[in-house]
């Protein structure tokens, strides 16, 4: 993503008034000013009331340039806000907390001052730093804009543009900025935007009261216009305000590094000898080395960097890179683990410190299954994989990693770089799967994306302090594993297991979210709300609860499209896939270390949200194996925009005698509700929409029999198939095959002489058009029909439209 700052970062922070750094009470009428370049904060303690204190705080502009959508970032709140007025708290995806404007009081002009407080429980101090922290980023994906002519006359109309959020996050404050060949003369949904004119028939929309778009919704803006031929926009961009991650960490601001520090009890499943901790980077940097004596007093026997970078590079994008360490304890004792934790609480620089969970497998039961039914591929059906083979079975250039106990040797799996594969439980050469589990997730990948490249990534097994046929293995390996991804620039990981717990585990989410790749993950077979962490009925899947802008959490359905009664669901499991019966490779293996009863060499059927995942893995391998230039956010964005619409039903949420909540599967108790259905066509579809929407009919010259088409856009477009048309009921008049079309570029069309060389030919001269007619350049791959541009023909015409 393109991002430029709107503001300046901090210079100084002057405190008018003292500030008190611990307290639990602080007179009423304390002030707190924090004087910035262009802006004045201060911060009003206007009165107190038993454990809490009313706080009013206000924002002078004191700069020449309209402040926008404020956001403001603190050291800490010092205390839990409630009941917040014009203001509100969010949190940004990977957790950091901050305030922003409400509604009205969004923009600040000059010389202007807005107000807005809350109140604070338990305060035990006031801010030290507080700053603007925002940040604007242009974005071409995760959204649609679409004009509408609502009714014309003379040479003006009504018109509306629906803008709509193609994702699972709101779209924050925002501009879109199209190019058009009308002039605009009047907005009249004045409410839901205002308006640029940018000359040129280029305009900007601002959002204001409805700035912010909820995810798959949309906001309808209304003006009048002058008509030029007939209405278009094009080469549309959406700017959105966000909080700035960059600000929150400059030099500035680096005593502001939110702590996370794990809730654990002595109940839960972690290991007994080792803490993890994230360090921010006043006191961690890429391969630094630390001393045991800087995190305190206990007793520590080896300090291990989990993001080590073997080549000593950087991070790709250091915005969310963290120092992630494993301190190793002497001894072995679940108790020692939380004292340690506790102290690691009070260490300056330390930014989460938990334990090292247990991750298990997501997948219900087994069997063994020789018979070859015809609905042994009933999933690939499902996910409508063959329509995508028409296309690409996938390419060995992409790299898929298996995060889970290692992949056996089968016939079926000759894909599997083993000299890149890893075992990151034992460190041991060999990624052989003796249990299963992992051959299971291979399969079902390659199944989906046979030509890709599978890489073992060996995070579960068996140790000396798991029993006999529980494989597992702690956070530690998967951190390992996921650094290591990134250093060998592997795009795509699947981990189809999760550690069933409410607890959280800030190293894991901090590697995941420091991860460029896209990360898959099985939702859980726990049949509970990812998203809620009420009571010990309640143990949602961690990390598919993290939802974090590079994950997708995958739930199961059935052959029915029914969620399978083992499958957790909520607003985090962003898809649901194949999950039950599904017949996948097998290890033959029947040793202690073996659950998984199969003969050598063989398949099996298996349930679980375990296989579900990897539905999504090969679909998202088969869109990088077309798209090699993907961004992450693009494939995220296209296998959930191109996903069907379906409905399923969850169990209600219900309270038992103790007044706690746990869900029945109770009929009466049962709701209903929709969810994402994979589906690999629709995936390609998004894509190919996402990629050529810019393209248009540059010029055409009815005499000659020529048309130019032209990309204007500064990204290569692709596409798998365009029509021309006359006639948008008659999409087919001349086909254009697969083609690339490169930044700037105009290609021709037809039987123009003395092209010139920046110009590439195409051919198709036997074609004839009449006047008067309209062209239509549509998009019918993937059985999708897309209305890319049109152009109304009355003369021969040239330049752009």
């Amino acid at each position: 993503m393109k991002t430029k700052k709107i503001i300046s970062i901090l210079l100084t922070i002057t405190m008018l008034v003292g500030i008190i750094a611990a307290m639990p009470t602080v007179s009423a009428n304390t002030v707190a000013t924090f004087v910035h370049d262009g802006y004045t904060i201060e911060y009003n303690i206007d009165g107190n009331w038993g454990h809490g204190q009313n706080i009013r705080m206000t924002i002078t502009n004191t700069g020449t340039e309209t402040i926008e959508n404020w956001m403001l970032a603190f050291d800490d709140f010092y205390g839990e806000i409630e009941n917040p007025w014009n203001a509100g708290i969010e949190q940004t995806d990977c957790g950091v907390e901050y305030l922003r404007n409400r509604n009205h009081n969004a923009n600040i002009s000059p010389n202007e001052t807005v107000s807005f407080g809350y109140m604070l429980e338990n305060p035990t101090g006031i801010p030290s730093v507080i700053v603007m922290a925002q940040e604007r980023v242009e974005k071409t994906t995760g959204f649609t804009a679409e004009l509408n002519v609502v009714n014309s006359w003379g040479g003006a109309f009504n018109g509306e543009i629906v803008l709509t959020n193609t994702t699972d996050h709101p779209i924050e404050w925002w501009e879109l900025t199209f190019d058009s060949n009308f002039t605009i003369t009047e907005i009249v949904s004045s409410w839901a935007a205002t308006s640029t004119d940018n000359g040129g028939g280029n305009y900007t929309f601002k959002g204001t009261y409805t700035g912010i778009v909820a995810p798959y919704s949309s906001v309808s803006l209304g003006f009048q216009a002058t008509m030029d031929g007939t209405p278009w926009i094009t080469a549309d961009k959406l700017t959105e305000v966000v909080v700035c991650q960059f600000v929150l960490e400059s030099p500035a601001t680096r005593g502001f590094e939110p702590k996370r520090f794990s809730n654990a009890t002595i109940d839960d499943d972690f290991c007994d000898s080792s803490v993890l901790v994230v360090i921010d980077r006043k006191i961690g940097e890429l391969n630094k080395i630390h001393e045991p004596e800087i995190f305190g007093d206990f007793p520590i026997v080896e300090i291990n960097d989990l993001t080590w970078s073997q080549s000593g590079n950087t991070d790709r994008d250091v915005t969310y890179f963290r120092q992630i360490l494993e301190i190793v304890l002497p001894t072995d004792c679940k108790e020692n683990v939380l004292e340690v934790i506790a102290e690691l609480e009070k260490v300056d620089g330390v930014r989460s410190a938990g334990p090292a969970y247990y991750l298990s497998f997501s997948s219900a039961s087994n069997e063994a299954d020789n018979s070859h039914e015809t609905d042994q591929r009933w999933g690939l059906e499902n996910i409508n994989a063959s329509k995508a083979w028409e296309f690409t079975s996938g390419s060995s250039e992409v790299l898929v990693g298996i995060l889970d106990s290692g992949i056996a040797v089968h016939s079926d799996l000759e894909n599997v770089n083993r000299e890149l594969g890893r075992n990151f439980v034992n460190d041991e050469a060999s990624t052989e799967d003796i249990n299963g589990h992992g051959t299971h997730v291979a399969g079902v990948v390659n199944s989906v994306s046979p030509g890709v490249t599978l890489v073992p990534l060996q995070v579960l097994s068996v140790t000396s302090k798991t029993p006999v046929f529980e494989w597992r293995g702690t956070t530690t390996p998967t951190i390992r594993a996921i650094t290591y991804a990134k250093e060998e620039n592997i795009p795509i990981l699947n981990l189809s297991a999760g550690d069933g717990t409410r607890r959280v585990c800030g190293a894991l989410e901090q590697a995941i979210c420091a991860y460029p790749g896209l990360f898959i993950t099985s939702a859980g077979n726990s049949r509970v709300d990812n998203d809620f962490y009420g009571t010990q009925y309640n143990l949602p899947n961690t990390p598919a609860r993290y939802n974090l802008p590079n994950m997708i959490s995958v739930g199961a359905i059935d052959k029915n499209n029914e969620r399978c009664s083992f499958s957790n669901f909520g607003e985090s499991v962003h898809v649901f896939a194949p999950g039950v019966s599904i017949y996948t490779t097998c290890t033959g293996k029947n040793g202690d270390h073996s659950h998984w009863h199969c003969s050598g060499n063989s398949h099996c059927t298996v349930d679980g949200t375990s296989l579900a995942a990897p539905y999504v893995t090969g679909v998202a391998a088969l869109l990088l194996s077309v798209y090699p230039d993907a961004t992450t956010e693009e494939l995220k964005s296209v296998i959930l925009d191109g996903a069907n619409q379906i409905d399923i039903k969850i169990p209600g949420r219900v309270k038992d005698s103790k007044g706690e909540y746990y869900y029945s599967d109770d009929l009466k108790d049962l709701k209903v509700t929709a969810v994402k259905q994979l589906n690999a066509l629709g995936a390609f579809a998004a894509m190919n929409r996402l990629r050529i929407k810019n393209l248009y009919i540059r010029a055409v010259n009815v005499e000659e029999n020529w048309i130019e088409i032209y990309n204007p856009t500064d990204e290569r477009l692709s596409a798998s198939g365009l029509y021309l048309s006359n006639s948008f009921d008659n999409l087919i008049m001349w086909a254009l095959p697969s083609f690339i079309i490169q930044p700037g570029e105009i290609f021709l069309i037809g039987g123009r002489d003395n092209v010139d060389s920046h110009i590439p030919k195409r051919g198709y001269a036997n074609f004839n058009m009449s006047h008067g007619v309209t062209l239509y350049l549509v998009d019918l791959s993937w059985g999708v029909v897309s209305l890319l541009s049109h152009y109304e023909v009355a003369e021969s015409s040239g330049g752009e439209p």
